[in-house]
């Protein structure tokens, strides 16, 4: 079955949406009502809910983001499905969407809950992003003469005696039979 793998996607993909959708309404309703409704921590000040709106506005460009690129197409007279639309459970940039969306939720939440220290938490984000861009970007490009630390070194590869692991190889092989193989020597 050739569309198997995109309805399971398409399913994936609207139960993934619908849970985003349901822990974004969650979280914002149990910080506006323990905050303003319930004053389970009332707000002092403008400082709590500008930092809620500002952590608010990412989540919700994120969320339009993986709307757009995860929501299938169907066939309006038949239903039948046209796109599975993006993996939303893919590695990658649709990953690290998620984890702003759920760093989000749980500072949102904690902050609530536990105090306004708990936004701290937030800097996790940009914490993470200095430290990809290091390990991947600027560590290979800058402290790593030979480019990729995972590629084999040619020179490395050659053994003190011009010889390559293959030829040495070859050679122990010729010794243990006794046949003469030729070693080519470079």
């Amino acid at each position: 079955m050739a569309n198997a793998s995109a309805k399971r996607t398409a399913a994936d993909n609207e139960k993934a949406l619908k849970n985003l959708r349901y822990g974004m309404m969650i979280s914002s309703a149990i910080y506006v009502l323990l905050r303003f409704v319930l004053p389970f921590r009332p707000v002092q000040g403008l400082t709590q809910p500008i930092i809620y709106v500002l952590t608010l506005i990412p989540t919700l460009v994120l969320y339009r983001h993986l709307h757009s690129i995860g929501t299938p197409r169907r066939d309006q007279s038949t239903g039948a499905l046209i796109s599975a639309g993006e993996d939303l459970s893919q590695a990658g940039l649709t990953e690290s969407c998620w984890d702003v969306i759920y760093v989000t939720w749980f500072c949102q939440v904690g902050s609530t809950l536990l105090g306004d220290w708990f936004w701290w938490f937030y800097l996790a984000i940009p914490a993470y992003a200095v430290w990809k861009l290091y390990t991947s970007v600027l560590g290979p490009l800058f402290f790593n003469k030979s480019g990729d630390a995972d590629a084999p070194n040619d020179a490395s590869n050659e053994q003190a005696d011009g010889q390559s692991k293959r030829q040495q190889k070859l050679q122990k092989r010729s010794e243990k039979t006794g046949t003469k193989t030729k070693v080519l020597r470079r």
